[in-house]
């Protein structure tokens, strides 16, 4: 019997790990190792974590939410702007439920998404469609187009595997083709995490934050 419990609690503990696997980038020259080396925003300590999610917010007033899975199956959670270090802005509201948040994500298949700049898009228009992408010369106009100058990445990371997703303008973008010719099943993907990242942990308290540290303004 202490045996069988075993095997089903190693089984459980292995189902759990495996949940964040993911293909890792074929470089990882995309983490900024240099600028972080020696930092508390270094690789991810793996004596204690299993996987981390790092959420970039990229603009005049931008942030950053950091998500671990420990060990000890527990979620922690730390959002903050770069400021002369990192700048910790404490939850003011209840922590989401992590394992619903990243159920979530991975419906909206966060650990396998492409890149921006890997995507082709659809335009449908008289019962024809049209693909363009993803060289950069066809893509580049119509994502610049209509912009909020924000771009967005997701890092991951799990042992020794690195992944890293870049999107720019992918929420504006999603909204306005949400009822035009254009599409984008990967954009829409992209602006759904970013939405439900944002909204879970109350992200526009960091910008605000971060706004008033860089105008001087309470």
């Amino acid at each position: 019997m202490k045996a069988s419990i075993l095997i089903i609690l190693l089984w459980c503990h292995l189902l759990a790990y495996g949940q964040f696997d993911f293909q890792p980038d074929s470089s990882d020259s995309a983490f900024p190792f240099e600028k972080f080396k020696g930092t508390e925003l270094a690789w991810p300590n793996q004596d204690s974590i299993v996987f981390e999610l790092r959420f970039w917010v990229y603009n005049d007033f931008g942030g950053l939410l950091q998500l671990t899975y420990n060990k000890d199956s527990t979620w922690n959670c730390r959002r903050g702007f770069l400021s002369n270090g990192f700048q910790t802005v404490e939850l003011t509201s209840s922590s989401p439920n992590f394992d619903t948040v990243w159920n979530k994500l991975k419906k909206n298949h966060i650990l396998n998404l492409p890149n921006q700049d890997e995507l082709i898009y659809t335009y449908h228009k008289d019962g024809r469609s049209v693909k363009i992408g993803p060289e950069k010369e066809s893509t580049e106009p119509l994502i610049h187009n209509t912009t909020d100058g924000t771009g967005y990445s997701i890092e991951l990371f799990k042992g020794e595997r690195y992944r890293h997703i870049y999107y720019y303008n992918a929420i504006l973008l999603n909204k306005l083709w949400e009822n035009s010719e254009w599409e984008s099943k990967e954009t829409e993907y992209f602006a759904n995490m970013a939405n439900l990242l944002i909204d879970s942990f109350a992200m526009h308290e960091v910008f605000q934050m971060n706004l008033r540290e860089k105008t001087g303004k309470k």
